[in-house]
C-alpha cells in the first residue's frame, strides 16, 4: 500500500467517527472505530516496517 492508501483509509475512520459523535453521542461506534483503526494500524505495520502507527492514529482522530 501506499501513503496515499494510508491517508484514504485514515480520513474515512475519521469522518466515520465525527459523524458518530455528531449524532449518537459517541458511544459503541466510536470505540468500534478506535479498536478497528488499532487493528489496521498493526496490519498495516506488519505490512510495512516504514508504517508509523502513532500517525495513522492521529489521523484518524484517536491520538493527539
Amino acid at each position: 500500500m501506499t501513503k496515499k492508501d494510508y491517508e484514504l483509509i485514515a480520513k474515512s475512520i475519521r469522518n466515520y467517527r465525527e459523524y458518530s459523535e455528531q449524532f449518537n453521542d459517541g458511544g459503541w461506534r466510536k470505540t468500534a472505530s478506535e479498536e478497528m483503526a488499532r487493528r489496521l494500524a498493526d496490519s498495516f505495520f506488519m505490512d510495512n516496517a516504514r508504517f508509523v502507527e502513532s500517525r495513522f492514529l492521529k489521523a484518524c482522530g484517536i491520538e493527539d
